[in-house]
């Protein structure tokens, strides 16, 4: 009994976890990001003092939300980076 409620709260949380990533990768559709970010709702974040984005020479960024502070360097491409991700050249995803 205790092994199948064990197993049962980690479906669940498994569950929850695969709805919020689809939630977040949702944004990537520029009407879905327009309908969040321009319907007149204030949306509140913490504040972080950081740097912009930094791009590299070989830096190649495609339909991605990108957070402050990021080094990219390689590729990138249909991603959600939080914030102060590096990319290394060479490296994609």
């Amino acid at each position: 009994m205790f092994m199948d409620m064990k197993l049962r709260i980690t479906i669940e949380q498994l569950i929850a976890y695969k709805n919020t990533i689809i939630s977040i990768v949702t944004l990537l559709n520029p009407e879905k990001l327009n309908e969040l970010f321009l319907s007149g709702t204030d949306i509140l974040t913490r504040v972080a003092d950081s740097v912009p984005t930094t791009y590299g020479d070989g830096a190649i960024v495609k339909n991605s939300i990108l957070g402050d502070g990021c080094e990219i360097n390689g590729i990138v491409e249909n991603s959600i980076l939080f914030r102060d991700v590096v990319v290394e050249e060479g490296s994609s995803n």
